[in-house]
């Protein structure tokens, strides 16, 4: 007889949660067991079938994984990407778990809203963070009935305070935060000086934390760490000067920036124009022979040619690029993560690591739901649009049965936006800290 693995103390805190009000949210570290601590539940909810997980489509294999590990007797069906019709006859037909992303969700919310799933599963919950995406309104307007209901991210927010919102008022129906939107804009909120939108009210992170106490379960990366036994990252800033023709583009668009009167940092086109800059892609075309492809290239040479890396970049053209000139100039086998692919990511993954030395170039957006820890090696080629991806892309490479230090690269150019972006991120990063250990009482603890 197989010995079942003891369960975590973090695991327990949220299943006791789960189990007293009938929903919890999960907000623990990449690699904790949230996908186990779901399956305790079901075992001790009462008539939890059938019960719908909603993920992103990279993650759909894993929750059949871990189904035949924790509960092989139930029935599974994994509907995501498939026919609407093959979609709404899963549905039908489901009595045990029924796996899709949300974008498939959505085109059959109807369906799923008079199947009466008893059990509602938001894993990679930061999904709906905004209260006004089309996703986020079927989730919470056609799943509201659900008698329970579980949240999973590694952060009650994925950008700022009022992403926090929707996941709780899904669990809650809005008792803690505000039945609607605008009031809680309007309690936890202040309008932007300059109109820029609105900004949180000084202690609004700790007062929403002490809200939401009773029903989150937080675990941080130092409290799992030594449970995981994967030691912690070595992150590195290589700062690079850029080439004459991106100094010539860059300064042009700073100039046409100032002449239109907008702030520099205020985002919009021109912000991710001067961030295609340095990058080395200008408009669609990109430059195989810009200073950070060429380091990167420089540093595959240098490493042993049997260590796998992975790299992250941002656009579309920057990611094609800098594979193709990894691809001709070091001579590794290399693979491509990108939006709209017509292989799964796990099939990627699986040539990835069937190839000692491959390279994984992996546009940012791709962050969530594979795991690549094959590879000590993470190299960002662009800064991520969101502290979330940062963390979630490293997380891919630090997590079991990793066993080395991960080395993390920043390649960021010299005198350029690109440092202010990545200070923007950590302390965006520190802020989401302190709202999910505000949720879990970590702060006042200390």
């Amino acid at each position: 007889m197989v010995e079942v693995p003891k369960l975590w103390k973090h695991q327990i805190d949220a299943s006791e949660i789960g189990e007293r009000i009938g929903y919890v949210g999960i907000f623990h570290s990449p690699g904790a067991g949230k996908g186990r601590t779901v399956f305790e539940l079901l075992k001790k909810w009462k008539d939890p079938f059938p019960c719908l997980v909603l993920s992103v489509k990279e993650q759909l294999h894993v929750w059949t994984e871990e189904a035949s590990k924790w509960m092989p007797s139930i029935q599974v069906i994994n509907v995501g990407g498939v026919t609407r019709n093959k979609r709404i006859a899963g549905v039908s037909a489901s009595t045990g778990l029924c796996v899709m992303n949300y974008e498939s969700f959505r085109g059959i919310r109807s369906n799923c809203r008079e199947r009466k799933f008893n059990t509602i599963v938001l894993d990679e919950a930061w999904k709906i963070s905004s209260a006004s995406a089309k996703i986020t309104q079927a989730v919470l307007f056609y799943l509201r009935e659900a008698q329970h209901r579980a949240v999973l991210s590694p952060w009650p927010a994925r950008r700022c305070l009022e992403h926090v919102y929707a996941p709780i008022k899904f669990l809650d129906n809005g008792d803690r935060l505000g039945a609607t939107f605008s009031s809680f804009r309007y309690r936890f909120m202040v309008p932007h000086p300059a109109g820029f939108g609105w900004l949180p009210r000084r202690g609004a992170e700790e007062e929403i934390g002490k809200l939401i106490q009773d029903i989150c379960s937080v675990v941080r990366d130092e409290d799992i760490r030594p449970s995981l036994g994967v030691p912690a990252s070595v992150q590195e800033t290589v700062l690079l000067d850029m080439s004459d023709s991106q100094v010539t583009a860059y300064d042009q668009l700073l100039h046409d920036w100032s002449l239109s009167g907008y702030d520099v940092f205020g985002g919009g086109e021109r912000h991710l124009r001067m961030l295609q800059v340095v990058a080395g892609q200008k408009f669609a075309e990109f430059d195989p022979t810009n200073p950070k492809t060429n380091y990167l290239i420089d540093l595959l040479c240098r490493l042993d040619d049997r260590e796998r890396v992975v790299v992250f970049t941002w656009f579309r053209p920057e990611t094609v690029g800098v594979a193709d000139a990894v691809r001709t100039k070091s001579k590794r086998p290399v693979f491509i993560a990108l939006g709209g692919m017509s292989e799964s990511m796990g099939e990627i993954l699986e040539k990835w690591r069937g190839n000692k030395g491959s390279v994984l170039v992996c546009q940012g957006g791709k962050t969530a739901g594979w795991h690549a820890h094959e590879s000590r090696y993470c190299v960002f080629h662009s800064q991520p649009q969101s502290a979330l991806q940062r963390y979630q892309a490293i997380r891919r490479l630090e997590r079991p049965p990793q066993t080395r230090s991960v080395a993390v690269l920043d390649l960021i150019m010299n005198k350029t936006i690109e440092p202010h972006v990545q200070k923007a991120l950590a302390e965006q990063k520190e802020f989401m800290d302190a709202v999910r250990d505000y949720a879990g009482g970590l702060r006042n603890a200390e």
